[in-house]
């Protein structure tokens, strides 16, 4: 009893209650001198695993529409919880005060990371819009509404203690994909049937992406962590593509007429099309060129209207480019490497010709 901050009158039977579930008294149970290591990494990986299996299983519940008997045992019985674990001075002196970090990126990694999504964003402070919504889902639902609701609550309350344990600033993981991982990603994003909120969710955790590599310190961006971000970054960028693709397609689907603007008569439609995952690379082309004058007016005059001109070159390749400026806006967000790998392209197959017999 007298390791711990606790009153005389409580049990010894409370006592070891509280000591195994300490995560809902927070730091109230933390024994004088902190944790030993090995006690934070069990008490951990339990954490990761319940967290896991928790945010599974709502999942799975929203794609069904449905909270089964089983369901429901299963919350009832779910010990929920999270406080970060203070590790003792023995621990420390042996591996120096980064052992905390090193100790929650190795056991609560996937949880970390799958919050994010489950949430919609890297910005915790923007996840109780989700916790809302999630609420409401249960409520319109009406099965086993408090329990439901109870548990997203609780989930939110220690998945944003988790996520601020972390620090999104975290200096010691070894590769971008562990904090961003594309996979993962997709796996959650296809679960999503509506296509605008699929790519809100891409969208978000591109952002989320680009201002974490934005914050890193340069010594911390190595080749293989940039190469890794910037894998990242593409991938994202090409997915968003294809559902805007799909999201133009559907609306085309269900309207018998299709509203074009005037210009696109000035070009007729053709043969051509653009080759697969080109397209966001054609329009930075013809930006550049029309940000250059290379092209006029009937009037002889430089081009003022680089819209008309998009829909035109959409027109001709039996595509639209009405929405060139998103396209544009998510390649120049990303790396100037990768945003001017598409020039440095064009100059080589530019200087092959020249140089050809």
């Amino acid at each position: 009893m007298n390791d711990f901050f606790i009153e005389d009158s409580i049990s010894e039977n409370d006592e070891k209650k509280a000591t195994a579930s300490f995560l809902d008294l927070g730091r109230m149970w933390q024994p004088i001198g902190g944790f030993d290591m090995q006690e934070v990494i069990d008490e951990y990986k339990k954490v990761n695993l319940v967290h896991l299996q928790t945010m599974e299983r709502i999942d799975k519940i929203i794609l069904n529409n449905e909270v089964t008997d089983e369901d429901s045992d299963y919350f009832e019985e779910l010990d929920l919880s999270f406080s970060k674990m203070e590790l003792d001075r023995k621990s420390i002196n042996l591996n120096g005060e980064e052992i905390t970090e090193s100790i929650l990126h190795a056991t609560l990694i996937e949880t970390y990371n799958k919050s994010k999504i489950f949430f919609g964003n890297n910005d915790v402070y923007q996840w109780k819009v989700k916790e809302k919504e999630y609420k409401a889902f249960f409520i319109k639902l009406g099965q086993h509404v408090q329990l439901m609701i109870s548990t997203v609550g609780r989930l939110y309350t220690f998945q944003t203690d988790i996520f601020k344990a972390f620090d999104t600033n975290y200096k010691k993981y070894n590769s971008f994909s562990e904090v961003c991982d594309f996979d993962a990603l997709l796996y959650e994003a296809e679960k999503i049937s509506d296509l605008t909120q699929r790519r809100l969710l891409i969208l978000n955790m591109y952002v989320g992406a680009r201002k974490l590599y934005l914050h890193m310190t340069e010594d911390r961006k190595t080749e293989s962590l940039q190469t890794e971000y910037e894998n990242f970054i593409k991938k994202c960028e090409e997915y968003l593509e294809l559902i805007d693709f799909q999201i133009d397609n559907a609306s085309k689907s269900n309207s018998m007429e299709v509203q074009q603007p005037l210009v696109s008569a000035l070009i007729p439609s053709s043969t051509f099309k653009l080759a697969p995952k080109k397209k966001t690379d054609f329009i930075k082309v013809i930006s550049a060129m029309y940000d250059a004058k290379i092209f006029v007016g009937e009037d002889g005059k430089a081009a003022a209207n680089k819209q008309e001109l998009m829909v035109a070159f959409g027109n001709l390749l039996n595509d639209d480019f009405s929405k060139y400026s998103s396209s544009l806006a998510q390649a120049k967000s990303g790396s100037e490497t990768l945003y001017m790998k598409t020039f440095e392209t064009l100059s080589e197959k530019a200087m092959d010709y020249l140089n050809a017999v």
